[in-house]
């Protein structure tokens, strides 16, 4: 599916690439480091969230709530999500909990240099995307007013220990998200 942007640049990084430098906030420690400090010799699996009041998003975190203790035995998982860290802190809470490392990009400056952009009005809203909202509204998870960019697309990098992408997924459309198997297999490859 094709993704247009008058915003940036639409060259998601390539496999084989080195991640850009990047400084960001911890949720945790309010602490802003190097991407690369989050790197370990397991891997790194990268994990972008569109915003907190997606339904997709939402699902999506719930469902690594219960993932997360299976992903980190292959290897190191970091969460980034466009929010500052003051908004996030009462917001990730129970089912939406992370034990990972959570990064806060309200400038999307990761997304930006990993080249992950915006969707076009129609991926945001179409028969597919109507379908598994309502799933996931009948499963619980609620939508709120946008607090983020919503036609920011986002996506999955796993990264080796050396920094290199070895796996990549950008989002195609709003409900567009890697399955329990595939960040599996995702988790994987960054821990190769």
């Amino acid at each position: 599916m094709a993704v247009e942007s008058k915003l940036y640049n639409l060259q998601p990084i390539a496999v084989g690439s080195m991640v850009p430098s990047v400084s960001l906030p911890d949720l945790a420690t309010g602490r802003v480091h190097p991407l690369e400090d989050c790197y370990s010799e397991r891997g790194l699996l990268l994990i972008l969230v569109r915003h907190w009041n997606c339904i997709f998003c939402r699902g999506q975190l719930a469902e690594l709530h219960t993932l997360l203790p299976l992903l980190e035995q292959k290897t190191r998982v970091v969460v980034v999500m466009p929010h500052k860290a003051d908004y996030l802190r009462t917001r990730l809470t129970g089912r939406y909990s992370l034990s990972c490392t959570v990064l806060c990009d309200p400038e999307y400056a990761l997304y930006k240099a990993l080249g992950y952009g915006h969707m076009r009005a129609g991926d945001a809203i179409s028969p597919r995307v109507l379908v598994d909202g309502a799933k996931l509204f009948l499963g619980g998870h609620i939508i709120g007013l946008p607090d983020g960019a919503i036609e920011q697309l986002p996506g999955v990098v796993a990264i080796r220990a050396s920094g290199i992408v070895s796996a990549r997924h950008q989002h195609a459309f709003a409900s567009d998200y890697l399955t329990s198997d595939e960040l599996l297999e995702f988790a994987g490859l960054a821990g190769s």
